[in-house]
């Protein structure tokens, strides 16, 4: 049999695993400065979610247009017909409005694996787009690996086997590839999952390079924080000398004039 090495299908609908999240918040550490702490904490804090804005947004618009169950997948929408079919007496408005909240759930419930495809946005802290960007690695090695994986599934024929000693007939697969090269891409299939690994466990928590990745981008984002309150601080207190400042001038030049009366009276 000729060996065809034509690349499998690799859509994401191939996925063995979906990436449902774009990672975890890493451990406290010490190492930090001292006044950056309070601003780790926050950082850690925030959810990677709803507190931070992605490049793709679900927004409530004010023209009143309602969220329909039909602009979302079937599996879906038919969830959202029996919730809805299992509240009596709804008046047409009533099932309306519940329908767009049960859509605006659904739809708010995908921005994780959104943003692990996406990624957030331009202005969001360091941590965040780390988080993001990890998901994003940790998506494209699954698609390696699932094209990898189809390559080495791949079954062209079946053959039948006799047992030498039963004499049992029994089909056996006859793959797409070679043993040998079966056997290389199981290797870098397995190459990939310590890939994954090292980025995201099983369970989701950052693996030993995410973790790390996480942690610096958590430092960075601290910084950033510190500046931001900093540069406000500094505002602030700009704002309120520009105002004692100006009503200085205002007093100064309230005296000028009765310093002016009293000297016009002197005279």
């Amino acid at each position: 049999m000729t060996e065809d090495t034509t690349p499998a299908d690799g859509r994401s609908e191939d996925l063995r695993v979906s990436v449902t999240s774009y990672g975890s918040r890493s451990p406290a550490t010490d190492t930090a400065p001292p006044e950056l702490q309070p601003y780790l904490e926050q950082v850690r804090k925030m959810d990677p979610v709803r507190d931070v804005r992605g490049n793709i947004e679900f927004t409530e618009r004010s023209s009143g247009l309602k969220l329909k169950a039909s602009a979302l997948p079937p599996e879906q929408q038919s969830k959202i017909t029996r919730a809805l079919d299992s509240i009596p007496n709804l008046t047409v408005e009533e099932r309306a409005k519940r329908e767009h909240e049960l859509v605006s759930q659904a739809a708010t419930a995908k921005l994780g694996a959104t943003r692990g495809l996406t990624g957030v946005h331009r202005d969001a802290l360091p941590v965040h787009k780390e988080q993001a960007q990890i998901a994003m690695d940790v998506h494209a090695l699954y698609q390696k690996r699932a094209v990898l994986q189809a390559q080495v599934d791949k079954v062209v024929d079946v053959r039948k086997v006799e047992d030498p000693v039963t004499g049992e007939l029994s089909a056996e697969p006859v793959y797409w590839l070679s043993d040998h090269t079966r056997a290389k891409r199981q290797e870098a299939i397995d190459g990939l999952d310590r890939d994954i690994r090292l980025l995201v466990m099983d369970d989701g928590t950052p693996g030993v390079i995410g973790a790390r990745r996480i942690a610096a981008a958590e430092l960075e984002s601290a910084k950033i924080l510190l500046q931001r309150a900093t540069q406000q601080s500094q505002e602030a207190e700009a704002q309120k000398l520009a105002d004692q400042m100006v009503s200085d001038e205002r007093v100064k030049q309230r005296a000028e004039q009765i310093a002016a009366q009293k000297r016009m009276q002197g005279r």
